[in-house]
Parts: structure tokens; sequence; C-alpha cells
């Protein structure tokens, strides 16, 4: 058998190849190829050592048609190692790149947009259209990046197909739209649409104020629905927060019902330019109520690498209560 090191030093170099031989120049700075973490997990006073990778290959090029932009987006990822949730037992997902084992295409869709319109056809992730923010984007437990009460919205790793469509209205307002064929079932085993709509009350370069709404609609048993809201934006030129509320009509005892998250990011800490430090607090309540509180540097070593160390504490009232110190160090690697 290959050494762990080995097979993740594989699939590193795979990452780098597939994006570099799908697209050279098309993914963007700011967007990893490659997630690397490794992270020791307190349980039962026991620490237990986990890693796991992310390689992601990338494409899309844009054309002019019908007085605006189309754009066909390619996104290839592999994920191997530990689904470390499995092992803290957490709800939330201490890390948004846990997975079970694959390799697959995620988003393949066709864009097209000009100053106010936005149109997705194909497969989508739809946490990035609708409940994903911006300020929360670095934190790696998964609730800072998507809402768990809208559990049926296809996601990282199995993305959907669907259409969404986004107008801005005026400057600081504007509305989006989607339908989606998800893998939520009724008890006929059929797949019912997920329908998704939401309304930016206030969107520029500072604030974000926005709520939405979201169904899954079954013949046979009781539809789910949920609502979100959240705010985020520029306390002051280096300080940024957000703040999320989230609820769905599951009954309390089935899921989880309700959601809360908050946090703040700092740039360039003591005046070292790109770096960052954040602080978050997450919050789901349910039949099992489960609270995580996370903080992260994030410090480029160059414009190829990012370091990003990274502490929770997660703790859950299920029987028996779980009390967990995860520690964690981020690798990303950029073109």
């Amino acid at each position: 058998m290959l050494k762990t090191s080995n097979v993740y030093s594989a699939m590193l170099l795979s990452g780098l190849f597939i994006s570099t031989l799908i697209s050279p120049l098309s993914i963007a700075n700011d967007t990893p190829f490659s997630v690397y973490d490794t992270s020791r997990i307190k349980v039962d006073d026991n620490y237990q050592q986990v890693s796991r990778v992310l390689a992601i290959g990338s494409y899309e090029q844009s054309f002019d048609f019908l007085g605006g932009q189309l754009t066909p987006q390619l996104t290839y990822s592999m994920f191997r190692g530990n689904n470390g949730s499995d092992i803290a037992q957490d709800i939330q997902g201490f890390s948004n790149i846990d997975a079970e084992h694959f390799s697959a295409w995620q988003e393949v869709n066709l864009n097209w947009q000009n100053d106010t319109t936005l149109i997705r056809i194909g497969q989508l992730d739809a946490n990035a259209n609708f409940v994903s923010l911006v300020h929360a984007g670095q934190f790696i437990n998964a609730s800072f990046g998507l809402t768990p009460t809208a559990l049926p919205l296809p996601t990282y790793p199995d993305m959907e197909y669907g259409l969404y469509a986004e107008h801005k209205v005026s400057e600081n307002l504007g509305f989006s739209l989607a339908y989606y064929r998800p893998d939520e079932v009724d008890d006929t085993g059929e797949q019912q649409p997920l329908w998704m709509g939401a309304v930016c009350l206030y969107c520029n370069d500072k604030i974000t104020i926005n709520t939405g709404y979201w169904t899954v609609k079954h013949q046979h048993v009781k539809s789910i629905s949920g609502y979100f809201a959240y705010v985020e934006g520029e306390i002051s030129e280096k300080l940024h927060g957000f703040t999320l509320v989230s609820i769905n009509d599951r009954p309390q005892t089935e899921d989880i019902k309700k959601h809360i998250k908050l946090g703040v990011t700092y740039d360039a800490p003591f005046s070292y330019e790109s770096h960052q430090v954040g602080v978050g607090y997450s919050k789901v309540f349910g039949p099992d109520d489960e609270t995580a509180i996370e903080a992260f540097y994030l410090l480029p070593i160059n414009s190829f690498i990012n370091l990003q160390p990274d502490i929770q504490w997660i703790n859950n009232k299920i029987t028996p209560n779980i009390d967990n110190l995860i520690l964690t160090l981020r690798v990303q690697f950029y073109l």
C-alpha cells in the first residue's frame, strides 16, 4: 500500500495537472486549485489526526452574445482522505471540504449576464447563489459557508441541475429566483422540485441585506419550506462583519430547525498586508443543539500558497455529550 503522505502528494500533483490541462489561465487568483487540511480532534480526552485534500480543475471562457457575456463553466473536483466529521460526530461539519471519496464533474453550466441580469442553467451549486456570505468565506466550519437548515439545497459535493436568474432593479435592490431537481424525494421515491427566491433589499460594495425563501414540493407528504435573512458588510475600512438567521418548518424532533451565525474578520492585522484574522459563532437548534466557535489566521506565504491555522470548539448536547477541540492547518494552493 502507498503511504498516506504519498497518496496526498499524488492528489496535489493531479490537481495541478488537471487545472493546468483544462485551463491554465481561467482560474481566478482568489480560487485555489487545491486545498489540504490536517486536523487534530480531541475526542474523549484523546487526540485523533485526520487529513484530507480537495483538488479542483476549472474552465470558463466568455463570449459576446446578445448584448451580454455568455460563459460556459466546467469544474471537476476530487476529494481524498478522512471525513473528519465522522470522527468528530459534529452536526454542522467542522471542515467545509469533508466528504466521502469522490471524483466528479460538479458545476457544469452556461451563464449569460449583462449589467443588470444574470441567468445560469446546468449543474449548479444552489447555496452559492443564495445563502453564501462573502465575509464568511474564509471560515472552515461548513455552517459559515451554508445554512444547514436548508438541507435539500443542491450544493457541494452533490450539485444538481437547475435554472437560476437574478435581476438588479436599482442600484441597491435586486431579486433572484431558481428551480432545481435535487435528490430530495417523497414517499413514492420520486424527485420533487425545489424552488428558491431571494430579495436583496440593500446591496452595494459596503453592505448587503438579503432575505429569501425556499420550498420543496411533495405530492404525498408535507412540503418542506424555509426562510433565511442575513446582513453583512463593512464596519470600518479593515473590519467586516456578518449575521444570519435561518429557519425551516420541519418538526423540532426531526431535524435541524433553526440556525444562527455571526462573525467578524479583520484585514491586515499587525500591518501585514493580505493577512486576515476572523472569529465566528454558529449554532443549530433541533433535537441536538450544537454550538461551534471558530478562530482563524490567514497567512499568505507567497502568491501561490496560503497557510491558515484554525481552532474550533464544538459542543453538542447529544448523549453522550460532545465537547470537541479541533485544531486544523489548512494549506491552499493557487495558480
